[in-house]
């Protein structure tokens, strides 16, 4: 039995970047996974797949889809929409915040910055558009606090009943 070094961690770590149309297939499956360990008891549901592959493949478009990949495989997963507070105009854009709409890790990759990485990217996209990002994660179960403490060390705050993070200017 060999044992891994720090470099060949480093190495292996997921690689994370714009996700494709292509991708499509394997961010279908990582949404099945992401929902059997929320609602084991629930089946997937499959009426509503046409439509969320088009909505995934619309978030594509729009550069709002970050994968992690490792071996070609899809490992990690954030998907993110513009909305806007239901009390402000459309035109307003003070109104609009950037929000997750999917966000799921393979367990194997969770302690290898696979998350850290790709809320980067999202943090990235949403001082480039100069919204906020607020980001929304179950946390039930013994590892909330885990959660919770990984998302402030990133520079969110509990807002809410959300993780929320201010834009930053660039410099």
């Amino acid at each position: 039995m060999s044992t891994q070094t720090s470099q060949d961690l480093r190495q292996a770590a997921p690689d994370v970047s714009l996700a494709e149309p292509g991708d499509i297939v394997g961010l279908l499956e990582t949404m099945r996974k992401a929902h059997a360990l929320l609602s084991a008891d629930m089946p997937f549901p499959e009426p509503d797949v046409p439509y969320c592959m088009q909505a995934m493949l619309d978030q594509i478009a729009m550069g709002h889809v970050f994968v992690a990949r490792s071996g070609g495989r899809i490992v990690g997963v954030i998907a993110l929409a513009v909305h806007r507070w239901p009390w402000t105009a459309p035109s307003n854009t003070a109104g609009h915040y950037l929000t997750n709409e999917h966000f799921w890790v393979d367990p194997v990759y969770r302690r290898w910055g696979t998350a850290r990485r790709l809320l980067g990217e999202a943090a990235r996209l949403s001082d480039g558009l100069g919204i906020p990002l607020m980001i929304d994660m179950s946390s039930g179960g013994a590892d909330a606090r885990l959660k919770d403490r990984f998302v402030k060390t990133q520079g969110f705050m509990y807002v809410g009943g959300k993780h929320f993070r201010a834009p930053r200017k660039a410099h």
